[in-house]
């Protein structure tokens, strides 16, 4: 998995549980996971070896890796702590919406290029009905 998965995460929250965040970059599919008698533990494993300052796992004495919190000192966070999977709902939400805008940007840039498209035949359907 690459970091900027992680860091990406962090673009929308100041801090999560290591199992929301194995939840949201879908960690359980990761070689790393598949391998570990416990992927949470594995994920912390990691994350502290990505050797991040931005990136910091909190975790006391007796807390499960499951339970452990990711904090993020990325300043452009919108969303507070997570303290449930509300704030992974939203975020979904707002994937949408931006993938929705692409979309329409997409559909837009077509009928753009289909107008140029036609304007482009048109110019070559006159440059040859002058020619001859």
């Amino acid at each position: 998995m690459p970091r900027h998965f992680i860091k990406r995460v962090g673009s929308a929250y100041a801090s999560i549980s290591v199992a929301q965040l194995a939840s949201i970059t879908e960690f359980g599919v990761h070689p790393l996971a598949s391998r570990a008698s416990d992927p949470h533990a594995a994920l912390v494993l990691y994350i502290q070896e990505m050797n991040d300052a931005s990136v910091v796992v909190v975790q006391g004495p007796g807390v499960l890796a499951r339970d452990a919190v990711v904090n993020f000192s990325d300043t452009r966070a919108t969303m507070g702590p997570v303290t449930d999977g509300t704030a992974h709902i939203e975020t979904e939400q707002q994937w949408a919406e931006l993938i929705e805008n692409k979309v329409q940007q997409v559909d837009e840039l077509h009928q753009y290029l289909t107008k140029l498209d036609r304007h482009l035949a048109l110019s070559k359907e006159y440059i040859s009905a002058h020619r001859g």
